[in-house]
């Protein structure tokens, strides 16, 4: 089993007001570009800014890629933690793309995404 777990990348709760702001200062501290998505938007490939209302986790949210969602859920649950299979979202192939953990850790929800 290979599961090549890597940081995808950090989420970050913003107010509305300063989603555009935040995305343009991490897209310029990063070297990145910045893009809009329906939970707000990215400042760079490592940098994700949730707008209030799609905001994961206290603190904000940790991405962690793995090659296959599937075997990294058997192992995390071999440790002993779940998922929230509310969270659960598939590609358009009908795979598994991404998954929270059903918990907190230290105030950020972390999910699991599929590298591409």
């Amino acid at each position: 089993m290979s599961l090549n777990l890597r940081l995808k990348h950090m989420g970050i709760n913003v107010r509305d007001d300063e989603l555009e702001e935040m995305m343009g200062i991490f897209a310029c501290l990063f070297a990145g570009e910045s893009r809009k998505t329906v939970n707000g938007g990215f400042g760079s490939d490592w940098v994700e800014l949730m707008d209030e209302s799609h905001a994961k986790g206290e603190k904000g949210h940790i991405g962690v890629g793995t090659d296959d969602v599937d075997e990294a859920m058997a192992y995390f649950r071999n440790l002993g933690y779940d998922f929230d299979e509310s969270t659960l979202k598939y590609d358009e192939q009908g795979r598994k793309r991404l998954i929270y953990f059903d918990r907190q850790f230290c105030g950020f929800a972390v999910h699991l995404v599929r590298n591409d």
